[in-house]
């Protein structure tokens, strides 16, 4: 599959110009902003979509990527209704899986914003068989000779009412699901109906108001809604603790969330939305339903502004029929942000994208047939009303720069000790060129260079991209290309290896970004091809690093070039300890001691006797350590190798099994003083 984009160069793209430009101003104005990604009508459950949607999600992902590279982490995540296609348990559990890989994808970036959903008129599980009387009150809503229908169901004072206990039931599974949902910020506040809520989110002193209406309760069937779905006032003051306008005052902007638009809504009810959005109420009102892109700017007799943003459906109906023909729908998301910038006035910019299916293939780009005209990619900054007046604070700190991009791994075992070492190796890597970890299976090489480069990437030192390239068991072209891709966000499989690495070498001359080759000794056939490309790619790194993980270096690398060669050994004393203490929770320092005088200070050596730890005593621990450095028989070695074998990581299975290839008599000194 290829992925598309407009943006140039992959994880290393660097913002335009005027982008640049932007944030630096920001910058400088120090600027307090909300950022949010606005998703609607993903429709999880569609049929099809189980073999489709991991399609699109994999390049959405990308550019996700890339639009953070460009305007830095966002707040939220607000999603516009028909997150699943009928409101079942089991689609709402689909939902929550895509949510926790997006979520795992945020946090790779550096940044963990929170959620916040409407529900849909597909979020809703439709009822089997509803009576006929209350059947006939809601499809009959808008019609005058039921006014005292709609009386009723907004009566608070009512607490027996048919039709609104009919729709809470209706809710049932969004409600349920929404409870246990553990993106969602702190101190929502419920209204009349399920799925209607408010909420203050806080940066300093400055306070984003967002209000969600339910506006599907009424869609529980497959006839057309057009013109008679419904909204309320009444729902708006109940989320705003009784009192909307006072609400919106305490706030200094102000977002609005349903799922449809002002057209599905029936005559009274498009009046009482614009009571709402009305007298600079919001910022913006955002929307979907439809599938298509829709945006439109309001600007009343006051000069007061409201967006009204319909979003595209981020993936739900592929087509869609009109008088009997059938159409290909496009798919699509936005970002937008707000910038409290002045006393009482604030900017808010939209960067809409656009998935389209071209031959076969899925792109995404800005999404250039919204109405409005764009600008290096979003809108232009469109000023409106502040709630209520911002006095920038003195001390508010400049904006940081956007995370740069990776693909680091997440770290997931204990990081103790190495302060040294780690020290040395963040100055050499800070000072570019090529970097060697040498040391033994086991020793750590690893864990220091992965907890390394995530400090690195949190401080921003390699702007265009930190790269983890995996070498263990793979060939030369298979690292190659993924560090194509990871940089590039191109593969090159129609190009050959050499002409792939060539690309690679080309855009490192001007980028200053983190390759680390993991590994490099296990590889299947990359270490001599790789050694060979180093060589090329060492005339080229100006600014750029490449660190690699080994057993050894290979002596045509150390006569050649200048390799900065960091050599790990066992741990410090204190430090082995803090590991012993860590992977057995014994706090026995002498017990410890008397371990290390059987093994030695070898982490994984620790990490293998430490598993034994809660089923010996202290006495029967030193003796099993004892065992291990002694000069037993074979037989009764392969014995504890075989028992010890289970549940250890990659390294220390690589170990056990040169060590049961050892002379018996000198089986760990061996293995523990010489390169595996």
């Amino acid at each position: 599959m290829r992925f598309t984009s407009s943006t140039p160069g992959g994880l290393g793209w660097l913002a335009p110009k005027s982008m640049n430009i932007l944030l630096q101003e920001i910058g400088e104005k120090t600027m307090t902003c909300f950022t949010w990604l606005h998703l609607t009508d993903l429709h999880l459950g569609m049929r099809n979509q189980d073999w489709l949607w991991p399609q699109v999600q994999e390049i959405f992902f990308k550019d996700l990527e890339d639009l953070y590279k460009k305007c830095g982490a966002w707040d939220l995540v607000l999603f516009t209704g028909d997150l699943t296609q009928q409101g079942t348990p089991e689609e709402f559990n689909k939902f929550d899986e895509f949510l926790n890989e997006m979520w795992k994808y945020f946090n790779n970036l550096g940044f963990e914003p929170k959620f916040l959903s409407v529900p849909g008129n597909h979020d809703l599980l439709r009822p089997q068989a509803p009576k006929k009387d209350i059947l006939n009150q809601l499809k009959n809503w808008s019609h005058y000779d039921y006014d005292w229908v709609r009386e009723v169901f907004w009566d608070e004072n009512e607490s027996d009412v048919a039709t609104r206990k009919f729709v809470e039931k209706n809710f049932e599974n969004y409600v349920a699901w929404w409870k246990k949902q553990s993106f969602k910020p702190e101190g929502l506040k419920d209204g009349i109906l399920p799925g209607d809520f408010s909420v203050t989110i806080k940066k300093g002193e400055a306070k984003l108001g967002i209000v969600g209406l339910n506006t599907s309760f009424l869609q529980f069937t497959d006839d057309d809604y057009k013109n008679k779905l419904a909204i309320h006032t009444k729902q708006f003051q109940k989320v705003c603790d009784g009192n909307g306008p006072k609400w919106i005052k305490q706030h200094h902007a102000c977002l609005l969330m349903t799922h449809h638009p002002e057209e599905w809504l029936d005559g009274e009810s498009k009046t009482h939305l614009r009571d709402i959005t009305s007298h600079s109420h919001f910022a913006a009102h955002l929307c979907g339903h439809m599938h298509e892109l829709d945006c439109r700017k309001y600007t009343k007799v006051s000069e007061d502004t409201l967006w009204v943003w319909q979003g595209r459906s981020l993936f739900g109906l592929e087509y869609f029929k009109e008088n009997q023909q059938e159409f290909p729908r496009s798919h699509g998301y936005t970002l937008g942000k707000i910038e409290l910038s002045e006393k009482d006035e604030g900017h808010i910019i939209f960067w809409p994208r656009g998935f389209s299916l071209l031959d076969g293939q899925w792109e995404i780009d800005p999404d250039r047939k919204v109405k409005v005209k764009l600008t290096d990619e979003h809108t232009n900054p469109t000023k409106f009303k502040l709630g209520c007046s911002y006095d920038k604070p003195d001390n508010l700190p400049p904006i940081l720069p956007p995370m740069p991009p990776s693909n680091l791994p997440q770290i997931t075992s204990v990081f103790i000790g190495r302060h040294n070492e780690a020290d040395k190796l963040k100055e050499r890597i800070n000072s570019g060129g090529i970097v060697f970890i040498r040391g033994e299976s086991g020793i750590g090489k690893t864990a220091l260079a992965l907890n390394v480069a995530h400090s690195i990437h949190n401080a921003r030192s390699f702007p265009d991209g930190v790269v983890w390239i995996e070498c263990e068991s793979r060939k030369y072209e298979d690292c190659i290309r993924e560090t194509a891709y990871s940089l590039l966000g191109d593969r090159y499989e129609k190009r050959t290896v050499d002409e792939c690495a060539q690309k690679i070498l080309n855009y490192i001359k001007s980028k200053k970004c983190l390759i680390i080759f993991d590994d490099l000794d296990k590889s299947v056939d990359a270490e001599k091809e790789l050694t060979n490309w180093l060589k090329k790619m060492y005339q080229q790194l100006k600014h750029s690093c490449i660190v690699v993980t080994s057993c050894h270096i290979l002596e045509e690398i150390q006569q050649i070039l200048q390799v900065k060669e960091l050599r790990l050994l066992e741990m410090e004393e204190n430090d082995a300890v803090d590991l012993f203490y860590k992977l057995s929770n014994n706090n026995d320092r002498k017990l410890a001691k008397n371990i290390f005088e059987q093994i030695g200070k070898h982490p994984l050596m620790i990490q293998i006797v430490t598993k034994r730890a809660d089923k010996l005593d202290s006495g029967s621990l030193i003796l099993y350590a004892k065992e291990l450095g002694s000069n037993n028989s074979e037989e009764r070695i392969q014995k504890w190798l075989q028992s010890s074998y289970k549940g250890l990581n990659k390294d220390a299975e690589n170990l056990i099994n040169k060590l049961r290839g050892c002379i018996k008599t000198r089986l760990f000194k061996k293995a523990l003083n010489s390169p595996l």
